[in-house]
Formats: C-alpha cells, structure tokens, sequence
C-alpha cells in the first residue's frame, strides 16, 4: 500500500484510518511563522490515507477542548470524522467557540462559567476555532 502525507493545523478533522507505518516526516515550505522561524511544530497534525482502497468508515469519537484561562487547551486537536467535540467553560466568565473557516462552520453562542457546549464535526477539513467571552 502506498500512502501520502497530509499535513494540518488547528483542529483536523480525518478520516479513520489503522495500520503500522515506519518513516519519516519532512515539514516543508510552510507558511506558518512559528514553524518557518522557531522551528516550532507543535501545532502540526500528520494524518496518512490509502492512496489506493477504501477507507474504512469513521468512528465518532468524543473528545475534549477546555477553555481555561482564555485559552483553548490542548492547542490542537485532531479528531475522526463524525466526532463531537466538548467546549467546557472553566473560566469565570461568559465564554463562545466559533469558526468561520470551511472545515466547519458553527457558533456555539455565550455560555456561562461551569457549563459545556458540543459540536459534532460532520466532514474532513482543518477548523480555526476563535472565542468571544463576556465578564458578568
């Protein structure tokens, strides 16, 4: 089986693929400063797909992106197609996620400090997810 690469930032939405694969990665002609001028790939996703066969259908899973202290942690986030993705608030004020990127777009609107909202992520693309918060 041959496979390519495909690289991604933010939160990447993939299809599920299983399978052992040996080698090595090379980040190239990247547009992204941290990457180009700090050497700095902590906000790369490396996803492999069959380039020849299906790919087997996606498992929705659930995960988690917290936002505390006015910051979405962890930085990114790699899901499967199909998963649901929790925003709890752990911040003492109002809170919102959206994105208006075309991986998804969705806006979960303000909610209050304890309280989590969910979005499922129906296809395949890379999201930039952005928050508005409010003080009480």
């Amino acid at each position: 089986m041959t496979l390519r690469w495909l690289i991604c930032f933010s939160l990447g939405v993939f299809p599920l693929c299983a399978g052992n694969v040996l080698g090595r990665v090379e980040l190239r002609d990247s547009r992204d400063p941290a990457v180009r001028n700090r050497n700095d790939y902590s906000g790369v996703v490396v996803a492999l797909r069959p380039v020849e066969g299906a790919i087997p259908p996606p498992e929705g899973q659930h995960s988690v992106m917290l936002q505390k202290d006015k910051t979405f942690s962890p930085h990114v986030l790699a899901i499967t197609a199909g998963s649901v993705v929790d925003f709890p608030n752990a911040d003492p004020i109002f809170h919102n996620a959206f994105s208006s990127y075309s991986g998804q777009v969705f806006d979960i609107g303000l909610y209050p400090p304890g309280s989590t909202r969910s979005v499922r992520f129906a296809r395949e693309g890379v999201v930039r997810v952005f928050c508005i918060f409010m003080r009480r």
